[in-house]
């Protein structure tokens, strides 16, 4: 915006000289050199009545130099220029022109009192012009952030009406899924083989009508129950935001789930697509690597093991692999606790170059059916639990978890770990 930052500018009809964009060494250079020109002037010439326009010709141009640094650098500098013009006129008028400084001389004495005026005079000129500049340059960029703030706001109100209405339209096929799976549960029966397949249906089934109504409650304006999680991209938010936001609403994550449990139940959930797509996965068997209490709901920490792991699934194509571990680590800044991790390895083409960050962001996807939600809600779920979920390429890193290594500085590929802090009993 013009004149904000432009500095003090001299200006006449099509020419603009703008004083701030000079060098600074190039400028204090010039505005010295002048001083040290007049003042020679003022030395060199003869002091008689002949040359005595000349002397005052040199009075009036040492105004220049101190305009010049005042105009540049505010009060102090411009009173400091002016002293140093008055102290070299002071030796030539006590040299060259009797001494006095009062009769004869009384027009120069109030000479060196206008210089010092008018240096103090610019100068704070120059300091309210840019205090005003900034605080108008402020203002500015505060108005900036509320039209970005109001356009964000207006494109999430469209986002949320449109899924709100897409959420109403899955409730209907949602119900006949459910009485399917019920119908198929009572005639596969407890012994038979693909008993247990049936029965993660109906728990998914299940979750999946929980999403739904816990979506559309909180479009009506009503609260999620308890332990449930935001539903939304606005979940990503820092970890210290939404504790605030969960101390302000009074939803605590009062249900645990066990992580260990929810590991193997999504391990159980992606065989079948891993064998059609011709991948390896591994992971630990149920019970295998210990009890794990951790501060979410067992629908939410399913959805956060579950997310992390398809996307791993789906970036190393046939014949790649999938490794997930679960690990404790002790915290340092608390004696006594320990975190859960999970490490979500895959053997693909890795992260893009970047910042790994920017893929959390919503609607940020490399693929061309992608939505580009899935870390971003992980995220959310991770930060409401109190935890963490980072990326990263494999290469080089897995030296800081020796116990989660697979393949050394020479390993390719992605890995994801979601950290979690573990509830003592």
């Amino acid at each position: 915006m013009p004149g904000i930052d432009d500095g003090l500018a001299l200006s006449r009809p099509g020419l603009a000289l703008r004083l701030d964009r000079v060098p600074a060494r190039w400028y204090l250079g010039i505005s010295a050199g002048m001083i040290a020109v007049v003042m020679a002037a003022h030395y060199l010439t003869p002091a008689d009545h002949t040359r005595h326009y000349l002397h005052t010709i040199y009075e009036r141009l040492a105004y220049i130099p101190i305009i010049l640094i005042a105009a540049r650098w505010g009060r102090r500098p411009g009173v400091l220029a002016a002293l140093v013009v008055c102290l070299l006129f002071l030796v030539h008028v006590l040299r060259d022109l009797g001494g006095e400084l009062l009769g004869e001389n009384l027009n120069r004495t109030l000479e060196m009192v206008m210089y010092l005026t008018v240096g103090w005079l610019v100068g704070l000129y120059a300091d309210i012009r840019r205090q005003n500049g900034d605080a108008l340059r402020a203002a500015t960029l505060a108005v900036v952030r509320v039209n970005e703030d109001l356009a964000a706001g207006e494109r999430l109100r469209a986002v949320g009406l449109l899924s709100a209405e897409m959420a109403h339209e899955v409730r209907n096929p949602l119900a006949s899924m459910r009485g399917l799976a019920e119908l198929l549960g009572d005639v596969v029966g407890p012994g038979h083989p693909r008993a247990e397949l049936v029965t993660l249906l109906q728990k998914e089934v299940q979750r999946l009508d929980a999403v739904v109504e816990n979506f559309l409650r909180l479009a009506r304006g009503g609260r999620p129950p308890q332990g449930a999680a935001p539903a939304t991209p606005a979940a990503a938010a820092p970890a210290t935001d939404r504790a605030a936001a969960v101390r302000e609403v009074g939803a605590a994550p009062a249900a645990t789930a066990d992580l260990a449990e929810e590991v193997a139940t999504v391990a159980a959930l992606l065989r079948p697509r891993c064998a059609d797509l011709g991948v390896t996965l591994r992971a630990p068997a149920p019970g295998a690597a210990g009890a794990a209490r951790v501060p979410l709901s067992p629908e939410r920490a399913r959805q956060l093991v579950l997310n992390l792991a398809l996307n791993a699934v789906q970036a190393v194509g046939r014949g790649g692999t999938v490794h997930v571990r679960l690990l404790r680590e002790a915290r340092a800044d608390a004696p006594g606790r320990a975190d859960a991790l999970v490490f979500i390895d895959d053997d693909g083409p890795g992260l893009p170059a970047g910042d790994p960050d920017r893929l959390f962001d919503p609607f940020v996807t490399s693929r061309d059916d992608g939505t580009g939600l899935g870390l971003t809600i992980a995220r959310g779920i991770a930060r409401f639990g109190g935890g963490e979920v980072t990326l990263c390429n494999r290469a080089g890193v897995e030296a800081s978890h020796p116990s989660a290594a697979g393949g050394g500085a020479a390993a390719r590929g992605a890995r994801a770990i979601i950290r979690l802090p573990i509830e003592e009993p």
